[in-house]
């Protein structure tokens, strides 16, 4: 939940190798999303992300409200690309207003 008025919340999304690589490889995933009006969503590491042959990755969004945003669920796309692979997560985000 965040509210109107650059208020920030933060997910924790953790990219996990659908496949397994060679060891010593790595690949770089890139992130975008979709956000409605007055939603910001910024990623912890930078986008893109390098993701280890052996190891799933932390990536930490971050998430402000800004004083236009409008009250009520909303949803939030992160797309994940490397190459040819695409993977989307989907998730709502509650807008309240605090007193």
């Amino acid at each position: 939940m965040v509210a109107p008025g650059s208020y920030t919340s933060v997910v924790v999304l953790t990219i996990v190798r659908s496949i397994q690589a060679p060891a010593g490889s790595s690949e770089l995933v890139s992130l975008n999303s979709t956000s409605p009006a007055g939603i910001t969503v910024s990623y912890s590491p930078a986008s893109p992300i390098q993701l280890q042959s052996n190891a799933n990755s932390n990536v930490t969004l971050i998430i402000t409200a800004s004083a236009t945003a409008s009250l009520g669920n909303e949803t939030i796309k992160v797309q994940g690309v490397s190459g040819a692979y695409t993977q989307t997560a989907t998730f709502t985000l509650r807008v309240v207003q605090y007193h």
